[in-house]
């Protein structure tokens, strides 16, 4: 599991890589849902198991090349090297249902809302993480547990 500085450099790496060969790229921004609701609730260690929990979901489900890290906060970033829209949006689901399906005590069921976007001809990192910002406060506003991909 990376760090922000790790995945900065593997983003970087990636969209360098796709600027050359055009094979699809794709980016989840995740985000717990009622994070700190656990916090309050449960208080601080039970919210660190919470971020180990949702880290350990993500890394069981990833491929080999999948790049997974904790972005900040409560907030996680996978990428998704050789995917368009449609597979990176199967791939996001499946995380989706996984992270609902396994319950923490005693937290109980965790779950997430996903911002999802895919390279752009041209993008920059800046450009990519903005889109999946953006798509990730939909999924928000839209009742949260849910994955939504950045409009054209």
């Amino acid at each position: 599991m990376l760090n922000r500085a790790g995945l900065d450099e593997a983003l970087a790496s990636e969209l360098a890589r796709q600027s050359r060969h055009r094979e699809g790229l794709a980016l989840l921004l995740i985000d717990i849902d009622h994070f700190k609701r656990v916090n309050d609730e449960h208080g601080h260690a039970a919210g660190d198991r919470a971020l180990v929990h949702v880290a350990s979901v993500l890394a069981e489900g990833r491929r080999s090349y999948d790049i997974v890290g904790r972005w900040g906060g409560e907030e996680f970033l996978v990428v998704l090297p050789h995917e368009g829209p449609d597979a990176a949006h199967a791939i996001a689901e499946k995380i989706r249902r996984r992270l609902e399906e396994s319950p923490l005590p005693p937290v109980g069921r965790l779950t997430a809302s996903f911002g999802l976007t895919v390279w752009r001809d041209g993008d920059s990192a800046e450009r990519l993480l903005a889109r999946a910002d953006a798509a990730l406060y939909v999924a928000k506003r839209e009742g949260r547990n849910r994955v939504r991909l950045a409009p054209d």
